[in-house]
């Protein structure tokens, strides 16, 4: 339970990250939506991989740690949270309208990405790089 909370706390800073980087480049910078949104989401997903690797899952990092590996698949999981959530909102939009559909998103989302967080994140590295280069 205690690194579902942690989970839960880094995920409200980085989708304030989110947010505020969109927002900001959509409203000041006249970014398209889409492109605004594509460099927030990124910049929350890092701020995600960074908190989540150091608060919610720490675990001793050897020096033969690929990171980048670690990050990908981090990366690729959270992209596929974004297309279920995505999903989710349009089968639910359908009965209850788009606000409560995206709230009824949220906790499919967030509990797939604790699940594929914890996965990437808590593997040891040699499990994990091994796993992911078959």
């Amino acid at each position: 339970m205690i690194r579902f909370l942690r989970f839960a706390m880094v995920g409200v800073v980085n989708t304030s990250i989110d947010f505020g980087i969109y927002a900001a480049l959509n409203l000041l910078l006249h970014f398209h939506p889409l492109l605004a949104n594509t460099i927030s989401y990124s910049c929350g997903v890092v701020t995600s991989f960074i908190g989540n690797r150091d608060f919610t899952f720490p675990r001793p990092v050897s020096p033969m740690d690929a990171s980048w590996i670690r990050f990908a698949a981090f990366y690729g999981a959270n992209t596929a949270g974004l297309l279920l959530a995505s999903v989710s909102i349009l089968i639910f939009d359908i009965w209850f309208g788009p606000i409560i559909a995206k709230a009824f998103s949220m906790p499919l989302t967030m509990t797939f990405n604790f699940l594929m967080a914890r996965r990437i994140l808590s593997a040891p590295s040699n499990h994990l790089d091994h796993s992911l280069k078959k």
